[in-house]
């Protein structure tokens, strides 16, 4: 484990399953050790994170990159999740935030595990593996859920009748797990188009009686995420 210093704070790197893994250290923690988990892409557009920093969270991060949410991340991520619960006393139930891709991973985290999350953040996320169908990843994306499902062509017709895989697939399942979420999406979204994937999630999260707080950006594409004063998500993460 090494010791760096990141923005004023302490942060500790480390390995989990071989993946590069990380906490970023409060310097006076908030009572119960709360941590915010970034899903995906530590440190960009975190004005959120770095908020809930200075108030005495810690931020935790672990790499599953070009895995998609698929079973084989969400194991490493619990192998992530009790290592630093142990090593850093961190509370067992995290705020885990989902950027983009790392919407898949939260959310499928979220459902499998749903004793570890007490809020789910996703910004600009991606909800549906359909939208990786027509571009360069979408071979690593197959090639990630194949490990699990080594019969899944997952271009097929067929396959995602017979595997329910994205979020969108789960909304109503989720409802179940009564872990509160938040979404910030911009409307021009380009990438993780929100009529594809944002939109169908709480239309099917809201009708099963999910508690969605839903924030858009009437003239924002895919970046930049979050917001410029970050005060909305903050409080609304303290008050869950």
């Amino acid at each position: 484990m090494q010791k760096e210093d990141w923005n004023g704070y302490e942060k500790m790197v480390f390995e989990v399953n071989g993946r590069e893994s990380l906490v970023v250290r409060p310097k006076t923690p908030a009572a119960g050790n709360p941590w915010v988990w970034r899903a995906e892409y530590f440190g960009a557009f975190d004005q959120v994170d770095r908020a809930l920093l200075d108030k005495g969270w810690h931020i935790g991060y672990h790499a599953v990159r070009n895995l998609y949410g698929a079973p084989v991340a969400i194991d490493s991520m619990k192998d992530y999740h009790d290592y630093v619960c142990k090593e850093f006393r961190l509370s067992r139930r995290a705020s885990v935030f989902g950027f983009s891709v790392g919407g898949l991973y939260s959310f499928n985290y979220a459902h499998k595990y749903p004793d570890d999350v007490r809020s789910l953040y996703l910004d600009a996320p991606a909800l549906s593996l359909t939208i990786f169908r027509r571009r360069d990843f979408w071979p690593a994306l197959c090639e990630a859920y194949a490990k699990t499902y080594p019969d899944a062509e997952l271009g097929r017709q067929r396959v995602r009748q017979k595997l329910k895989l994205s979020p969108i697939d789960n909304a109503t399942a989720f409802v179940k797990t009564k872990i509160p979420i938040i979404m910030v999406v911009g409307l021009l979204d380009e990438a993780a188009v929100y009529a594809k994937n944002g939109e169908i999630f709480n239309a099917r999260f809201e009708k099963a009686g999910g508690e969605l707080k839903l924030i858009t950006k009437p003239d924002c594409g895919h970046h930049p995420h979050s917001l410029e004063d970050p005060a909305p998500i903050v409080d609304w993460i303290l008050a869950h």
